[in-house]
């Protein structure tokens, strides 16, 4: 009935103003002393407005001021009438009695209720009555309630009674039924495993009903690289159950792409180089989310660098998936180096993952030629190394292809036993002051923090670092950085470090959902302890580059200028780092 009252005197009040403002100068008054206060603090920041403002702008001044009185209880509050000259206008107002709950009665379920939402009901005796606070209280109360089971939670007043400017009620929450959730239902022409879209959404049968979970469905969904939803999900309602309902369409997600480069050969300046890279990448080809990637590269002349890599999350239907990773890197005819690595996933909601692996990695000489009479061991050895370890990857994030907020990192650890073996061609005497089996541990971090800056600006504020420990270490033993993905400024894989620390700080401006303009800035440190000798550097390099989605896939390119060992910025040897990812 109040409510009716006030709405009503509301928009009469609006027709009055707007059909008596032609004037530019006006006033706010109230025919009671008291109210005048309060009228007063309400338009204090009008005032200075009087002589520029229009029509609609003072309409706006007003239902603020109403919306605020009905906030702070003053249920009858309205406009009376506009009076006024040709030159002035004066705005009466009414804001009668200020209306407070004086009671609240629950019955003992509805209680513990209100207390698991964070609502404290010996407060609501203190704090005046208004639409505004009871919509507060119904929203957390519904909003505990979609994400326990009952998502079709009622809150209402019940037994509403009015008496000296106050009000009594009873809060009633119906929970309704209770919901539980049912597996999902994926239709269209995707062939995609509804247990591994279930379990990669973070949803599980025979637990409540989670609203928070469902609202989060259509972000997640787009994150697919291999379907596409041909109209959005739906939530089937039976008896005490829901289930989400998928229609998807498949999306070209496999890659195949490649890069042919002619330079120079440093030694010999009639000869030239061909480098190339060459990816394949299947993903979802069976329909369980599987993945096989094959990446072949050799960033360097006589260098070349082998990938491949088999993921299957998921194994019978639960949250457990396994990786097999096989690297071969062989630089020059230096030596080759062969990892193998099998791993176990537990996987978690969305990309977030806890993995266990074991692996054997082993580094050997491919010639010897010029060590057969050292009396010191050279800068590579042959290695080899049976490595257990350890990793966690939590990712949360708006949107994991180009995110605007949120924060990424993965961390990994290992622990390894290490033989140096000797090597037959090379004088046994070097041997003797080493070592030859120790235990050797590596660590690695990467993290980004996304930080939005206005509407269309995202701030990516990252870290990558890695550290091995072990006695004697080897140059072959080191990690590689540099290049697009480490230290964007260097030529890939060229700065070795047995400790690096890399910082970055990249603006993007966004274009479109994946695409963007960027500026960087990446600074890093880096510890070189191969044979016992140690030396620092600190890198840095800068520059600017833009990504962009077109028709045949996704194109990256960056400018970039770095510096080492303290010397000058050449633009002559500047680094341009680009890439196109083609999906079939």
């Amino acid at each position: 009935m109040i409510k009716s009252k006030f709405i009503a005197s509301f928009v009469a009040g609006f027709l009055f103003v707007n059909m008596a403002f032609a004037q530019r100068n006006f006033e706010f008054k109230s025919n009671s002393a008291k109210e005048q206060i309060l009228v007063d603090r309400l338009f204090s920041n009008a005032k200075k407005y009087a002589a520029t403002i229009d029509t609609f702008s003072v309409f706006s001044l007003i239902r603020s001021a109403q919306n605020d009185l009905y906030a702070d209880g003053y249920l009858a509050a309205r406009v009376d009438s506009v009076t006024g000259n040709s030159s002035n206008s004066i705005v009466w107002f009414t804001v009668g009695e200020q209306y407070k709950l004086l009671a609240l009665s629950t019955d003992k379920t509805d209680d513990q209720i209100l207390s698991a939402a964070g609502v404290k009901t010996r407060l609501l005796l203190k704090k005046p009555f208004s639409p505004t606070s009871y919509k507060r209280l119904s929203a957390s109360i519904l909003k505990y309630c979609s994400n326990n089971g009952y998502p079709f939670a009622l809150v209402k007043l019940d037994s509403v009674q009015i008496s000296n400017n106050s009000i009594q009620a009873s809060l009633v929450i119906d929970k309704g039924p209770l919901i539980i959730m049912d597996s999902s239902l994926v239709r269209g022409d995707a062939r995609l495993s509804e247990t591994y879209l279930f379990n990669y959404l973070g949803l599980r049968a025979g637990v409540p009903y989670n609203d928070d979970a469902l609202t989060k469905l259509p972000l997640r969904m787009k994150e697919l690289p291999f379907v596409t939803e041909g109209r959005p999900a739906e939530v089937e309602f039976t008896t005490g159950k829901a289930r989400p309902v998928f229609y998807l369409q498949p999306k070209k997600a496999s890659q195949f792409n490649g890069v042919l480069g002619v330079q120079p050969d440093n030694a010999d300046a009639s000869k030239v180089n061909i480098t190339a890279d060459i990816k394949l990448r299947l993903h979802n080809a069976f329909g369980r989310a599987e993945l096989f990637d094959f990446n072949w590269t050799n960033p360097q002349p006589r260098t070349q660098d082998l990938k491949v890599k088999f993921s299957y999350p998921f194994i019978l239907g639960l949250p457990f998936g396994i990786d097999l990773d096989l690297t071969l890197f062989k630089r020059d005819s230096l030596f080759l180096e062969i990892n193998r690595q099998v791993g176990f996933k537990y996987l978690m909601s969305g990309n977030n993952s806890f993995r266990v692996f074991a692996g054997k990695k082993t580094s050997n000489l491919i010639s010897t030629k010029g060590y057969q009479n050292v009396t010191t061991l050279p800068t590579f050895a042959d290695v080899s190394t049976n490595n257990y370890g350890m990793g966690l990857n939590i990712e949360h994030v708006d949107y994991r292809l180009n995110p605007r907020k949120g924060y990424a990192i993965e961390l990994t650890t290992t622990a390894g036993f290490r033989t140096i073996k000797k090597n037959s061609k090379i004088n046994s005497e070097v041997y003797d002051s080493l070592s030859l089996k120790t235990i050797q541990y590596k660590a690695e971090f990467a993290g980004d923090i996304y930080l939005p800056v206005g509407v269309r600006s995202v701030l990516d504020i990252g870290s990558i670092a890695g550290i091995i420990e072990s006695p004697s270490l080897f140059q072959n033993e080191l990690f590689r950085i540099g290049g697009l993905k480490t230290l964007r400024g260097f030529d890939e894989l060229t700065i070795l470090a047995s400790t690096y620390i890399i910082g970055k700080m990249e603006y993007r401006f966004i274009l479109e959902q994946n695409s963007y303009l960027l500026l960087f800035y990446n600074q890093a440190y880096i510890e070189d302890r191969s044979n016992d000798n140690l030396r620092t550097d600190s890198p840095y390099g800068f520059g600017a580059g833009i990504t962009f989605e077109t028709k045949i896939g996704i194109f990256s390119f960056n400018y970039a200028l770095g510096s080492q060992q303290n010397n000058p910025i050449l633009f002559r040897a500047a680094k341009i780092h680009f890439g196109l990812l083609n999906y079939f």
